[in-house]
């Protein structure tokens, strides 16, 4: 889609030719700077709304899709719940991401994802204290009958 009519266009197209384009373009940019600084305060507002807006109402989408509740402890309090990949990151999105500046998808992109595939086996919703148990212990405590404190604790008994 194009903005601007065709007047528009022409004028503009003869405005760079009198002046030269490195003319035309700095002035362009001086004005669209201008406007932006300008605007800076209902701009940042306008987007941080929007954007909190659009990723709850996803978010809400991806944990209605999965049971709304943790999948090993019933957690259910939608601040503590967070999707996690039940087998690990995949490999087409580990290499869809390399070289890039961030590692794997997440957020918004993660819940468009899911919701376009239809809320896939390779998802689940787990709350943050089980996501980190299986990030960093590769097991949860809530799943095994004693825990890593009950571990240390037999062995400085025997």
């Amino acid at each position: 889609m194009s903005y601007g009519s065709e007047a528009t266009k022409k004028s503009n197209k003869k405005k760079r030719e009198l002046v030269g384009d490195e003319v035309y373009l700095e002035h362009k940019r001086d004005i669209q700077m201008r406007c932006y600084w300008k605007n800076l305060d209902w701009s940042r507002q306008y987007a941080s709304d929007f954007g909190r807006t659009r990723r709850y109402e996803l978010k809400r989408q991806v944990l209605l899709g999965y049971g709304h509740r943790c999948s090993c402890c019933g957690e259910d309090r939608e601040e503590f719940l967070q999707v996690d990949h039940v087998n690990g990151v995949p490999e087409d999105e580990r290499r869809s991401y390399a070289g890039k500046r961030r590692a794997r998808i997440s957020g918004v992109e993660l819940y468009r994802k899911i919701i376009s595939l239809g809320f896939p086996a390779d998802y689940r919703l787990l709350c943050s204290n089980c996501n980190y148990s299986f990030g960093f212990w590769k097991y949860c405590p809530h799943q095994i009958e004693f825990s890593l404190f009950d571990l240390v604790q037999s062995a400085k008994e025997a």
